[in-house]
């Protein structure tokens, strides 16, 4: 162990750096690491870290949810509070239709005043005051409408925000566009960076795969020759062409061939 730190720090003092890269000494020896190469990040789509913490957070407020429904009783009612809430709910429901009635009573009135209308010469004063009149009752209606709608949603009856997607769904959309966009630019960078390493290899090692191939091939010839006396035919396509030369096989198979 210590031998092994003494060299760490003269590879470091070397090369001036905590890590260390063979891809040239490997290169030079024709060596082929043997390393489970891991799966770039750029890749992963989904994300199973983000996806437990978010299942996991899900699961908690499900059972909390439980919990609470389980511990929580429902009262018991006697017949007279049963009773004094049925009528408290027949008399609500009465009044509601009452609104509803007297609304539309309203409402039409207003209508046949409207189609019975005729018109009639005013002065400048008083044309101004029926335009007040009518722009302060149109204010006022709006404030209203503003205060019922701000008490409904204070007391939870509709909801607070308007449907369609959040400000928060609408950043989260936005952030994991931005991120798929990196993703297939890490994806292409990737695969041009794979295919200018195969180009420099095919161009570095294409001479010495050339020959070793040539010397195979005439191997296989001079062996064939030295055990039938004569050199062999090439194998048809249908057999595998000059391929099979390279497999395992004895002169005497090949001739087979």
């Amino acid at each position: 162990m210590g031998r092994l730190l003494e060299l760490k720090a003269q590879m470091v003092e070397l090369d001036l750096s905590e890590f260390h890269y063979f891809d040239e000494l490997l290169l030079d020896l024709k060596m082929t690491p043997d390393l489970e190469v891991p799966l770039p990040r750029c890749f992963l789509r989904n994300w199973t870290e983000q996806q437990r913490l978010k299942h996991t957070i899900v699961s908690n407020i499900l059972e909390k949810q439980r919990a609470n429904q389980t511990t929580s009783s429902v009262p018991v009612l006697n017949l007279e509070e049963a009773v004094r809430l049925l009528q408290a709910s027949e008399r609500a429901r009465q009044g509601r239709i009452r609104a509803r009635f007297m609304t539309e009573l309203v409402q039409s009135e207003r209508d046949g005043r409207r189609h019975t209308w005729r018109p009639t010469h005013l002065s400048l004063d008083q044309a101004a005051i029926q335009i007040q009149k009518v722009w302060r009752g149109h204010v006022q209606r709006r404030i209203a409408n503003r205060e019922r709608t701000e008490e409904m949603i204070f007391l939870g009856m509709i909801p607070a925000e308007p449907p369609g997607p959040s400000p928060a769904q609408l950043q989260a959309q936005q952030v994991s566009a931005g991120l798929r966009l990196i993703q297939d630019q890490n994806e292409e960078e990737y695969r041009r960076a794979q295919l200018s390493v195969k180009q420099s290899v095919l161009r570095v090692e294409g001479t010495d795969m050339k020959e070793t191939l040539q010397d195979q091939i005439r191997q296989w010839f001079l062996e064939y020759r030295d055990a039938t006396g004569r050199f062999p035919d090439l194998p048809d396509e249908e057999d595998g062409g000059s391929a099979a030369l390279f497999a395992q096989k004895t002169p005497e198979q090949v001739g087979d061939l």
